[in-house]
């Protein structure tokens, strides 16, 4: 866990703009929908017809566990809320996007985060992957911050293991 935490604060070095970030990775959106994790939010049916795909359900999530999934300065509790596009037969996510506020706190300034990630099916492997990441940040009082990420020339990796097995008569 702790590996894990570093190579995190190591990559949030390289973000755009004033504020601190660790949750703009395109997979966090499915966090909450891992088992492990389901029963830390409210899901409710918003509606049909998102992502672009008119039988898909747009679910909205809020985050009512504590402590949070995603914690601001100070450790303070910083509770999700968004949106899945799913779709109902297959599970098939198209569309997630989350938002988060964190308050003032230690001289920052109050900040509106968004993060709304794209899906696609790669052709080769069959799988759904992030395409694309659209992020939003607003400080009161000024700053503001919007990106885009795209993800293109996915590959698979692989590894084969020969295997040789003789059994060995027992000993007498």
């Amino acid at each position: 866990m702790d590996q894990l935490r570093s190579i995190t604060e190591e990559n949030a070095r390289y973000n755009v703009g004033s504020t601190h970030r660790t949750f703009n990775v395109p997979t966090f959106g499915l966090f909450g929908l891992h088992p492990a994790n389901t029963g830390r939010f409210d899901f409710q049916k918003r509606g049909e017809g998102c992502g672009g795909v008119d039988e898909a359900w747009e679910v909205r999530f809020e985050e009512v566990a504590s402590p949070t999934m995603t914690r601001g300065y100070g450790g303070i509790n910083l509770p999700a809320r968004g949106h899945v596009c799913v779709d109902p037969e297959t599970g098939d996510v198209y569309e997630t996007g989350i938002e988060l506020r964190h308050p003032a706190v230690e001289g920052r300034p109050e900040t509106e985060a968004q993060a709304t990630v794209t899906f696609g099916r790669e052709p080769e492997t069959g799988l759904w992957v992030p395409v694309e990441m659209r992020e939003r940040y607003q400080e009161r009082g000024g700053g503001r911050m919007n990106g885009t990420a795209r993800y293109s020339d996915f590959r698979r990796f692989a590894v084969a293991v020969d295997e040789d097995w003789t059994e060995e008569p027992e000993p007498k």
